[in-house]
């Protein structure tokens, strides 16, 4: 059984919380990005980040794409069914396409 990334941890590391409750964020994300924690970003959770990062914190489109993509990379997260984001939108919110991320099947 793998864990899975919340939306609220994920926001709260990718605008830079730096309140004591999600202080301890960093070296969690820090564990993840070697690969010494395993947890699954569900797909849902990644369009909930990017809907609240562009909605709510007005973040500039080409800011969402660098940080997701940059998480998307570490080690320790999974992302399954990444092939089934088809959608045009969905493509147009990530520049560049997500169609480089390969998912994981187990």
């Amino acid at each position: 059984m793998t864990a899975l990334l919340d939306t609220n941890v994920l926001i709260r590391f990718l605008t830079s919380d730096k309140t004591k409750k999600f202080r301890g964020v960093y070296s969690f994300f820090e564990s993840l990005e070697h690969g010494d924690l395993r947890i699954e970003l569900t797909l849902i959770v990644l369009f909930q980040v990017v809907f609240v990062l562009k909605s709510f914190y007005s973040v500039p489109r080409k800011d969402i794409t660098a940080g997701m993509m940059g998480i998307l990379e570490y080690k320790g997260i999974i992302v399954r069914n990444v092939d089934e984001i088809t959608s045009p939108t969905i493509h147009h919110s990530f520049r560049p396409p997500l169609s480089g991320l390969r998912s994981q099947k187990y």
